[in-house]
């Protein structure tokens, strides 16, 4: 059997999308899935599945493939080179990644109805609101009655990635590792703040080493946290901001003894590698595109106490580079659930 995946386009809901390809994978263990994602986000596709998995990996790029004719013409360059395809999974809810599938020329494609994209689609499950992100992918799988029958759906979809081929020993001395960052405007930890908890996990842990992580676009502003430090609180801190490719970024979070993270894609991927994680949640619902499942112990999900002037929002806040619900949160607070987490 060969199955088409078109996984999501950010780096978070790629990590969210794994109870789905491991559940398919035990469904048909015979198959080979092929996994289609921005072409950035490739290197992490092979974590999703266990080891010996049959699986090919397809790079898609907006700018060579543009608009929803592009994505047409990519799902038929696949049909013509890997096909028949029996079937194909569509992850996210875009118009153009339905017409992917109908271009691959699957018999079967399944996706949510959304965005007008219903008649490209012959199997449309009902989402079920309230859900997590990860429990929205694995429920694609109940379209299908042979898939529920081979492998009923557990209680929990298997969000984990396969860790990096390295020594996973965590060194006494590694450095903590922080990300102020997000793709978002709204959950990027502001300046000053990320300055404060810096200076407050200094006093909480004296002596542990810090490094902050970073995309090669980030690493001006991580540059700037570390010159907004006083100049004798700056030893100690590696700014590793575009140092790293993703694969790099996977061994350093399948090593680190932690991850403080903003809400962002690195804390699904440590949260999913096991990695201890403390995330800040500012706009966003934690209940639904926060860590799956957190485990006692091992990952705390931190928001600032009271409510916030604005009530709330998605991606862009009105406050600009100041978000309230970040500016809120009580850095002591963060640095005591830092320090339970190193001891749990």
């Amino acid at each position: 059997m060969n199955i088409l995946i078109r996984l999501p386009n950010w780096l978070g809901d790629v990590v969210l999308s794994a109870g789905f390809v491991r559940a398919l994978h035990r469904a048909h263990p015979q198959a080979r899935l092929h996994l289609v994602s921005k072409t950035e986000l490739t290197p992490l596709l092979a974590a999703l599945l266990p080891a010996g998995a049959d699986f090919r990996v397809h790079g898609f790029a907006k700018k060579d493939w543009p608009g929803p004719l592009g994505a047409w013409r990519f799902g038929r360059m696949l049909r013509r080179q890997h096909g028949p395809f029996d079937r194909y999974y569509c992850l996210p809810n875009s118009f153009s990644t339905a017409l992917l599938g109908l271009g691959s020329g699957a018999k079967i494609r399944v996706g949510y109805a959304k965005e007008g994209r219903g008649p490209l689609l012959t199997h449309r499950p009902r989402p079920r609101p309230g859900q997590h992100r990860a429990d929205d992918y694995t429920r694609l799988l109940t379209a299908l009655p042979a898939e529920a029958a081979a492998c009923p759906l557990p209680r929990q979809a298997e969000v984990r990635l396969t860790r990096p081929v390295v020594a996973i020993e965590v060194a006494a001395t590694a450095p903590l590792l922080l990300n102020f960052n997000s793709e978002a405007p709204a959950r990027r930890m502001p300046i000053t703040k990320a300055v404060a908890i810096i200076q407050a996990l200094r006093r909480a842990l004296p002596g542990r080493p810090l490094a902050l992580l970073g995309a090669p676009r980030e690493a001006g502003r991580a540059a700037a946290i570390v010159a907004a430090l006083p100049a004798d609180e700056r030893a100690n801190i590696q700014n590793l901001a575009g140092q790293t490719d993703l694969s790099g970024l996977l061994t350093l979070l399948a090593t680190a003894p932690l991850l403080f993270s903003t809400d962002s894609g690195p804390a699904h991927v440590a949260h999913a590698l096991g990695t201890p994680l403390l995330v800040c949640f500012g706009p966003g619902d934690d209940t639904s595109t926060g860590p799956y499942y957190l485990s006692a112990g091992r990952a705390v999900v931190a928001r600032a106490p009271g409510p916030v002037p604005c009530g709330g929002c998605t991606n862009v806040c009105r406050y600009g580079e100041s978000p309230p619900c970040l500016l809120k949160l009580d850095e002591a607070a963060l640095a005591v659930a830092v320090r339970r987490l190193l001891a749990g």
